[in-house]
């Protein structure tokens, strides 16, 4: 059994972590535990991205994880399947995929080295970078364990690039009718205040016209009023 002290310092209020920094979060997404990570992450969501003493945070553990064998029958052993479910749930409650651990590891680093393609799959279309360097120099693409790893990685980063050349596009083109939307919106404001320029104009000029023609009119009355006195 690991030994757990008890931490109330920084981020550690009310978690108990074992010797090598690790909070109940880590061990549950070591061994794809995914009911007990559900919990965890809800319970203590400040443990979701809370580094060990090797930088590891839960979802790098997930990553190069293995859910535990299934003994199917007598006479087929034991298996190990790859079950993400651990690492989408760490993802949906906000875990970071850009995280390094002390050696600059990421999540896809191990993800790779384990041979676990879906957590590859599942972390890139979260948003990791599947070309980042470890302080090796060395991309996740680099620790794959079969040339049919290397090849499906590849293949998943082509996608990658081809999705993030698309969204480029797609923000200059909403950039470009956004500027064309405002020139529009301004031509139709200056020739709007043509227009009120142009009424006030009238209104004006009506308004001296009808002046005249009063002041007239009272030069008459007045004329007038002074004749009866």
């Amino acid at each position: 059994m690991e030994d757990y002290i008890y931490s109330s310092a920084g981020n550690n209020l009310g978690v108990s972590v074992n010797t090598d920094g690790q909070a109940p979060l880590h061990l549950a997404a070591g061994y794809s535990h995914a009911p007990i990570v559900e919990l965890l992450c809800r319970q203590f969501p400040h443990t979701v991205n809370r580094k060990d003493n090797g930088g590891c945070t839960p979802l790098h553990l997930a990553s190069c994880a293995h859910a535990m064998p299934t003994l199917r029958t007598s006479q087929n052993p034991a298996v190990k399947t790859e079950d993400i479910s651990a690492v989408e749930i760490l993802l949906a409650h906000c875990a970071n995929v850009h995280a390094q651990d002390n050696k600059g590891d990421t999540c896809l680093h191990n993800a790779t080295a384990w041979g676990n393609l879906k957590a590859v799959r599942a972390l890139i279309q979260a948003g990791a970078d599947p070309l980042r360097s470890n302080r090796a120099g060395w991309t996740p693409e680099y620790y794959s364990i079969t040339v049919q790893a290397e090849v499906y990685y590849r293949n998943l980063v082509a996608e990658w690039e081809k999705r993030k050349a698309e969204e480029a596009i797609r923000a200059r083109e909403r950039r470009a009718q956004g500027g064309a939307g405002v020139r529009l919106v301004a031509a139709e404001e200056d020739e709007s205040d043509e227009t009120d320029t142009e009424q006030a104009r009238s209104r004006t000029d009506s308004g001296t016209s009808q002046a005249s023609s009063d002041s007239e009119s009272g030069l008459g009355i007045t004329l007038s009023r002074a004749t009866w006195a």
